[in-house]
């Protein structure tokens, strides 16, 4: 068995960003500022890009995650255990009830973004 070195790399995001892939495998604190929504714009798929998001604000304020045209799936869950999935979709997003601690993973197989997201409210995130 080996064990690999994980990037544990903190970033905040405060504004729109676009990833690059040599960001794979950072965590981002997203704390946006004021209203509106923040887009957060992926790099293209390829095998192993991996990144972590940690909603840490009450500012009801959007983050999506746009991945390329129908390029994501997965699914997100409440914390009452109900999921949704998602197949086939652009983007998802940290919606405007999101709270602290909410999070979304993506990691990519160099064909699709793969979403696994969980909230501690009804419909904290979302899919689009």
């Amino acid at each position: 068995m080996s064990i690999d070195t994980i990037n544990t790399t903190y970033i905040y995001i405060v504004t729109a960003a676009t990833l690059t892939p040599a960001m794979s495998g950072t965590t981002f604190i997203c704390t946006p500022r004021g209203g509106g929504g923040t887009a957060i714009t992926l790099p293209a798929v390829s095998p192993g890009l991996r990144f972590r998001f940690i909603h840490s604000t009450t500012v009801a304020n959007a983050i999506t995650f746009a991945g390329g045209a129908n390029l994501m799936n997965g699914l997100w869950r409440q914390v009452n255990g109900t999921a949704t999935p998602g197949a086939g979709v652009t983007s998802i997003a940290f919606t405007a009830t999101a709270v602290p601690g909410d999070t979304i993973d993506l990691i990519s197989d160099g064909v699709s973004w793969y979403a696994i997201g969980n909230t501690a409210v009804a419909a904290g995130i979302a899919f689009a």
